[in-house]
């Protein structure tokens, strides 16, 4: 190989080098920028969570009249019917009642609920981020009382950490748009911390100190698990 060939190929593995560097600070730093209102949602709701802070939600209760067909009422109302039946099967059985509600009502969120009916009335609760609903119907007189809790920006944050979670698959969209955008939070932040990790190994006077904090991060939450588990 000529020494001609070699200055190129020195030259264009720099210019690869510069490229993928600029690249990666580029990346680094407005994805860290793009990242910051999504990881601040979490920072102050884990704040919230940790120390209770919780302030009470504004509450109106309204009440209105639900019209509801006969033929909803046959298998959730009908004492020969329901005495035999498990609790799931009478949950299926109030599936088109709770659908009837939700609908009517024009209720929007995560429906908590299985259109059970006892002593002629079935209750549900409706969420979204900032807004409870309470719902109590009663199929006798065929009216529905709406609790609604207002619980502020706080309020909203704190639904937004604890939702979708694992107690429950998501059923409203809204909730599982949030439950991608929480994934892709996560994706983003895993990959600026593999960005950061490269921009440091190329900086070396600064590779011995990084050694050290690393390290040190590593041994203290090493130390922190084993003493709680210990606990």
């Amino acid at each position: 190989m000529s020494a001609g060939q070699v200055v190129v190929l020195v030259t264009t593995k720099q210019t690869f080098n510069e490229v993928v560097n600029r690249f990666t600070r580029q990346l680094h730093l407005y994805g860290g920028l793009f990242l910051c209102p999504f990881l601040l949602i979490f920072a102050v709701s884990t704040i919230q969570l940790n120390h209770d802070w919780y302030r009470p939600p504004d509450e109106t209760t309204t009440t209105v009249a639900l019209p509801i067909p006969a033929a909803l009422l046959v298998d959730v109302t009908s004492r020969q019917v329901t005495d035999d039946m498990t609790f799931e099967e009478r949950a299926a059985a109030g599936q088109p009642l709770l659908d009837h509600i939700v609908t009517t009502l024009d209720l929007r969120g995560e429906i908590a609920g299985a259109g059970v009916v006892r002593n002629g009335r079935t209750m549900l609760n409706v969420a979204r981020p900032g807004i409870v609903q309470r719902v109590a119907v009663n199929v006798r007189t065929q009216e529905a009382t709406i609790t609604e809790l207002k619980q502020g920006l706080f309020g909203t944050m704190r639904y937004l950490h604890l939702n979708p979670g694992p107690h429950r698959q998501p059923q409203w969209i809204g909730t599982k748009a949030w439950g991608w955008i929480a994934d892709a939070t996560v994706y983003v932040t895993l990959l600026l911390t593999l960005s950061g990790v490269y921009l440091w190994m190329f900086i070396r006077e600064e590779r011995k100190s990084g050694i050290a904090v690393l390290g040190a991060g590593a041994v203290s939450f090493a130390a922190i698990l084993y003493a709680l588990m210990l606990a």
